[in-house]
């Protein structure tokens, strides 16, 4: 999820200028190695780009965003790919699996024809056990649901918001578009009565009903959501919540209406969905369950580290070959 969002990010763009790739999950398909080396190769990324993960917490997707941002303001980096991607697995049947959903998104961080240009950020961070999954822990783990609300969400993330407005005299009705995290749609509503923002004109869709909560890809995904809709001048509100809080203030600019309808987004995705057959599917693909094949066939071997690496540009960075005589690409 992670590659193909890079890759719609990157579409029609150059990626020779990009100096950095920053990754951001909870769920990384490894616990010792890169991750975020494999997201830049197989984007076909420089082989002399900075990448780094960001990990262990549902703030990583901003943690990442907000270390682009500076490694782009402070140079030499002239661009910086920041990609969040999340599978979030929760026990079977229970509450929290019809709340989580998988996704990813990724932003192109630079300081040229820019779309929204960043105005400052804010964090708090505080030591809470409301949300975790350890080491040994197949599914996410959470505490009562009132104590996380009370402790953790509906007060921290109200901290940031509220110091950052109050740090350049802003009001709720200065923004056009809020994007804010929350553990479910109940809570999404609660928190941005709290605040005072209009849950039909300002509050973005958290889109609990089409995708789901997807952990540290979730804020990020919001963001484009709401890049998608907006007009040139408009002030987008992004705040983000784990052990702690991020919030950042961004601005659009006329840039964005060259930008608009290159099928980047959301909205393509969510229009081109499909729906599983049943739930044993589901399940099936999570990994949750074993299902024997239709067909058996002889254990497949996997390829041995020295055979990935000698093929990693055509298997990795997807290149292909030409026919010298008639030019036919070939992959």
């Amino acid at each position: 999820m992670g590659v193909a969002a890079a890759n719609n990010c990157l579409s029609n763009f150059s990626r020779e200028d990009i100096g950095a790739l920053y990754f951001a999950s909870t769920t990384p398909p490894y616990r010792e190695k890169s991750n975020a080396s494999i997201v830049a190769a197989a984007s076909d990324l420089p082989s002399d780009i900075f990448a780094m993960d960001f990990a262990n917490s549902l703030r990583a997707g901003t943690n990442a965003l907000k270390s682009a941002i500076d490694a782009v303001s402070a140079g030499p980096t002239r661009q910086a790919l920041v990609v969040a991607s999340d599978l979030r697995v929760a026990q079977p049947r229970s509450e929290l699996e019809a709340i989580c959903g998988d996704g990813a998104a990724a932003l192109l961080i630079g300081n040229s024809n820019i779309i929204a240009e960043f105005e400052d950020c804010y964090s708090v961070s505080q030591e809470i056990l409301d949300i975790w999954k350890a080491e040994s822990d197949t599914f996410i783990r959470t505490w009562e649901d009132r104590f996380i609300a009370e402790e953790g969400y509906l007060k921290l993330l109200p901290q940031a918001i509220s110091k950052l407005m109050d740090k350049h005299n802003l009001k709720a009705n200065d923004f056009a578009k809020v994007v804010l995290y929350a553990p479910d749609a109940r809570r999404h509503q609660e928190m941005a009565r709290k605040l005072g923002f209009d849950l039909k004109s300002q509050l973005q869709d958290p889109l609990f009903g089409k995708v789901g909560n997807t952990g540290a890809a979730f804020a990020v995904m919001m963001l484009v959501a709401a890049l998608e809709e907006a007009k040139p001048g408009d002030r987008i509100l992004l705040a983000n919540y784990g052990n702690g809080a991020d919030a950042f203030i961004f601005r659009t600019t006329q840039e964005i209406e060259n930008i608009r309808g290159k099928k980047r987004g959301i909205k393509s995705y969510l229009d081109s969905k499909k729906l599983l057959p049943d739930y044993e599917t589901y399940l099936t693909w999570r990994g949750l369950i074993d299902k024997a094949p239709p067909v058996r066939r002889p254990a497949f071997r996997t390829p041995s580290p020295a055979a990935m690496l000698r093929e990693v540009g055509k298997n990795l960075r997807f290149h292909g070959t030409k026919c010298k005589q008639c030019g036919y690409p070939q992959y």
